[in-house]
Formats: C-alpha cells, sequence, structure tokens
C-alpha cells in the first residue's frame, strides 16, 4: 500500500499525517480526529474522502445503506463502515455480503 499524503494530524500518534508512522488507511481512518469518538459526519467523510483523493459520491455508493447513529442532529457513521466503503472504493467492488450489517 502507498502512502498517501494527507492534512490534519493523527490522532495515535498526535504528528501531521504527512510525517506519522500510521500510514495504513485502517489507522487513517480510525485516528483521525473527528468530532464524536463514535464516528464519523457526513462531512468528516467527505474531509476523508478528498484527503484521500476519491470520489465522494463513490464513496456512498460503494458504502451503501448502513447502521449508524445520530448525535445533535448528525448522522454518524461508524468507523468500521467507513473503512468498508473506503476499502471497496479503493478496491472499485461493491460490499460482499459478510462485509454487510
Amino acid at each position: 500500500m502507498k502512502f498517501i499524503k494527507l492534512s490534519g494530524k493523527c490522532k495515535k500518534c498526535g504528528k501531521p499525517f504527512r510525517k506519522c508512522k500510521c500510514p495504513s488507511i485502517k489507522d487513517i481512518v480510525y485516528n483521525r480526529e473527528i468530532k464524536y469518538k463514535e464516528g464519523y459526519t457526513l462531512y468528516e467523510a467527505k474531509l476523508l474522502c478528498i484527503d484521500l483523493q476519491i470520489d465522494f459520491k463513490t464513496f456512498c455508493e460503494k458504502l451503501g445503506v448502513n447502521t449508524g447513529m445520530i448525535i445533535d442532529g448528525e448522522s454518524i457513521i461508524y468507523h468500521c463502515d467507513v473503512l468498508k466503503g473506503v476499502n471497496c472504493t479503493l478496491e472499485n467492488r461493491n460490499q460482499t455480503l459478510e462485509e454487510w450489517d
């Protein structure tokens, strides 16, 4: 997997993503600074897609229908679902039956 230069700080090591030693997609998704510990707002998911240089519309299509929550009126996407959506987008595939919630 190639290293992708990102803006923002890694929550795990505290360094900017471009300087941290946490380059895996899983590390980026799970250790990115976000508003709620439970998961990503739609806006944060869009920013992640911009940083990963993937199309947000494609990400949403690959993510499909999933379980989430609402906090303070904002839709929250769990980390595991964001990771599945990113992986499916990068691999240009749909989720398998085993990956569905």
